[in-house]
């Protein structure tokens, strides 16, 4: 058997057995990790916990998180609250300090400043700009 052969093998066997594949995660542990942060995105979210969410050490668990998607788990969690934050936007009037805290961010000014580097504008831009095209 060729090394090739041996690689195809031992990926399709991974594969099969939902396991992760040179260094990265498993479906399984990304879902998990993935659900544990969108369930606790209004507490205080840590590398350790999700991690262990996945049944994996932090360090290990960082690493492999950004070999599979190509973003830190603290990226990705930023990312996520934003996300919620245009949810949130879209669909209340909820002011915007009680969005802040609900999305998991520190207070509106925390909020605004991250939502501002991540969409190029502030919620307050944002939610005028949706209700407009209503």
């Amino acid at each position: 058997m060729s090394a090739g052969d041996f690689q195809l093998k031992t990926a399709a066997v991974a594969e099969v057995n939902n396991v992760a594949v040179m260094g990265q995660l498993s479906r399984r542990r990304l879902s998990r990790a993935m659900e544990y942060i969108h369930a606790n995105l209004a507490e205080g979210v840590r590398t350790e916990d999700v991690a262990s969410a996945a049944g994996l050490s932090a360090f290990h668990f960082a690493r492999a998180f950004k070999r599979t998607t190509g973003m830190t788990p603290y990226r990705f969690l930023v990312m996520a609250r934003v996300e919620r934050v245009k949810k949130l936007l879209r669909k209340s009037e909820t002011c915007l300090a009680e969005i802040a805290v609900e999305a998991g961010f520190v207070d509106q000014s925390h909020m605004t400043n991250v939502f501002r580097r991540s969409t190029g504008m502030t919620p307050h831009a944002f939610r005028n700009a949706w209700t407009r095209y209503l």
